[in-house]
């Protein structure tokens, strides 16, 4: 696998996200040095590999999320969509959606499967000279 298509993958799948009015988020492949809000970007957590005699390995992601903070009930609204098992917003139906195994075509040729394991509770993120709400979603990326 390499790590680069599928950071490109995950944030080109999470990019345009959004509910109703709500402006879209901005994925970003790697973490940039200024984020255009709401914004989604893409950190290696760990990599583990050989987990089979085939020579599969693990790419464990962490999907940083972050909202202005403006408001803090507009704020905390949109990440509720992010993180929300369904609707326009939501990050783990649009990965679900593009699973190889399940018929999607954004993975396919960069890992055999993906899904978003857990999202960590939200909270106050500084980023450049800017503070956000934010919250971390893991995803498990799997493939040779």
């Amino acid at each position: 696998m390499n790590l680069n298509d599928i950071r490109t993958a995950v944030a080109g799948v999470v990019h345009g996200l959004a509910e109703g009015d709500d402006p879209p988020l901005t994925g970003y492949a790697y973490p940039p040095d200024s984020v255009a809000e709401p914004a989604a970007y893409v950190q290696v957590e760990s990599v583990t590999y050989d987990r089979a005699f085939a020579g599969t390995a693990e790419v464990i992601l962490t999907l940083m999320v972050l909202v202005s903070r403006a408001d803090d009930v507009t704020a905390s609204a949109r990440l509720d969509g992010y993180l929300s098992t369904d609707g326009d917003a939501s990050v783990q139906a649009a990965i679900n959606t593009e699973r190889p195994s399940l018929g999607g075509t954004a993975f396919v040729g960069v890992c055999d499967d993906v899904h978003v394991v857990s999202a960590d509770a939200p909270r106050w993120y500084e980023y450049g000279s800017e503070k956000y709400l934010g919250v971390g979603l893991k995803i498990r990326v799997i493939g040779d």
